[in-house]
């Protein structure tokens, strides 16, 4: 009789029997993209497929990927007060643009004999007062 021998397997053996292996197409990689350009797997971006052996940005993402889980994301949604020196470094930077900063002055600019109310300027139409 033979024996029974359980066979125990490791953690990666086990992984290696329950995961699909990918099988090799004999589909060229140009068909391929354009296949998956115009219906492109769940979940996946629709990205165009470019020009034959351009290369393959469908992994590529925009963006800032590195800093996603740095711990900074709480500081740009509340962030550190200021200290002193900030409000005041910010305060001179402010009054640079508050000193270059002009009022429109247009009661200097007539003489002061001019009615800015009554008198108009320009030339006399033939043209009714009402647009219309």
């Amino acid at each position: 009789m033979a024996s029974s021998v359980k066979q125990v397997l490791t953690h990666d053996q086990l992984w290696e029997v329950l995961t699909d292996k990918a099988v090799a197409s004999a589909t060229p990689e140009v068909v391929q993209r354009y296949r998956n350009y115009t219906s492109p797997d769940v979940s996946r971006s629709r990205v165009h497929p470019g020009r034959a052996y351009d290369p393959n940005h469908r992994d590529e993402t925009h963006g800032d990927q590195m800093n996603l889980g740095d711990g900074k994301n709480g500081e740009i949604i509340n962030p550190k007060p200021k200290t002193n020196f900030e409000n005041r470094l910010f305060n001179l930077n402010e009054l640079v643009y508050e000193r270059n900063r002009h009022r429109m002055q247009q009661d200097t600019l007539l003489p002061p004999a001019i009615d800015r109310y009554k008198t108009t300027f320009g030339l006399v139409s033939k043209a009714s007062d009402r647009a219309g």
